[in-house]
């Protein structure tokens, strides 16, 4: 069980473990500071990042740049695009269809960008709208 002592203790030797920290300079930053948004301009988390920049960067003193970093999960748009082909091509092999047909899975690749021009194109024509 624990005793008054004991937290009378635990409670005067609490600064000390602050001491090291405390001796330390302040941290600034060398250089200007990248916030990475993996979604296109515009959107919500872009607009939130930019409302945000200006005061971390007032923060630490340095500027606070805001890159928008579309691809797959911020991956490079040249590297989803190759991991996407090589995805489709493996889809594609008769062998993992037949396995994947034995599981109960329809397997296909998809093109990716002609989906999207698709998709796209009977948005706009439509009118369609998000609300978000």
């Amino acid at each position: 069980m624990i005793n008054r002592r004991q937290i009378l203790a635990a409670l005067a030797a609490t600064p000390m473990l602050a001491a090291p920290v405390l001796a330390q300079p302040r941290w600034a930053p060398s250089r200007s500071m990248h916030l990475v948004v993996p979604f296109p301009a515009g959107g919500s988390p872009d607009v939130l990042t930019r409302l945000m920049a200006p005061h971390a960067q007032a923060a630490i003193g340095q500027s606070a740049l805001v890159e928008n970093r579309t691809g797959t999960a911020a991956t490079p748009d040249h590297i989803a695009a190759r991991l996407m082909e090589v995805a489709n091509d493996a889809l594609r092999q008769p062998d993992v269809q037949a396995r994947g047909a034995q599981a109960g899975f329809l397997l296909r690749g998809t093109d990716v960008a002609a989906e999207s021009e698709k998709w796209g194109r009977i948005i706009r024509e439509r009118n369609i709208t998000f609300d978000g």
